[in-house]
């Protein structure tokens, strides 16, 4: 088990590393695919889309969602 201490040193570092680099590598190397399209593909076209379900389910909870908080405040 990684430290704590190590794993706040590193975190930024290993966020980009398997968010960006490890989506972007796999697919140019095991799939044949061009570094351009691995690029969009695994990390932007994923951003939008995962941006675009959280703003659904925002605006769901907005529309069809019940008030739970009165009005007046103490």
């Amino acid at each position: 088990m990684i430290s704590v201490s190590l794993r706040c040193r590193f975190y930024k570092p290993l966020v980009f590393t398997m968010c960006v680099v490890m989506p972007t590598v796999t697919p140019w190397l095991f799939w044949g695919e061009t570094m351009w399209n691995s690029y969009f593909i695994s990390c932007i076209l994923r951003y939008v889309v995962i941006l675009n379900c959280t703003w659904l389910v925002n605006s769901a909870a907005h529309m069809w969602g019940k008030e739970t908080k009165t009005l007046i405040y103490n």
